[in-house]
């Protein structure tokens, strides 16, 4: 399995209709949305495991969680600027949170050490070392809510 961060800084980007997604998710539903990649064209594809990085002030940590659907792609920027273009995935979001409900990066760091909690761009890979315990720790917190 591969796992890869998405990242989302509520600061930079407003997530429209987070509720409802949140809301989809808990019936059991599944989203399928494209998300940014920043520059990355390899090592991520069809099947990968996909979670979205709450960042930026207050509540950090995993916030959504899903499957990679397709390879990268590159297409118009998510901030609108003209001719800026950014690789994007398609993914199917599987469960997003409550943004106030994350699992904290104070854990994933402190039980994950050889991942980068703290990326500067989206598409970011778990360490492989790492991918089984970060899917553990996501099911326990998901069972806690």
């Amino acid at each position: 399995m591969t796992a890869i961060l998405g990242g989302w800084n509520p600061a930079r980007w407003t997530w429209h209709g987070l509720e409802h997604l949140r809301a989809a998710t808990a019936r059991g539903e599944t989203v399928p949305l494209d998300w940014g990649v920043s520059r990355r064209r390899h090592g991520v594809g069809p099947g990968d495991r996909f979670y979205v990085l709450r960042q930026g002030a207050g509540q950090r940590g995993l916030v959504a969680s899903g499957t990679v659907t397709s390879e990268t792609y590159e297409d118009a920027h998510w901030d609108g600027t003209p001719g800026r273009t950014i690789r994007y995935v398609d993914v199917v979001l599987d469960r997003v949170l409550d943004p106030f409900d994350v699992l904290p990066v104070e854990l994933l760091q402190e039980l994950c050490p050889r991942t980068n909690w703290s990326p500067q761009s989206s598409g970011t890979s778990v360490h492989p070392a790492d991918e089984e315990r970060v899917e553990q720790l996501w099911q326990e917190h998901l069972a806690r809510l």
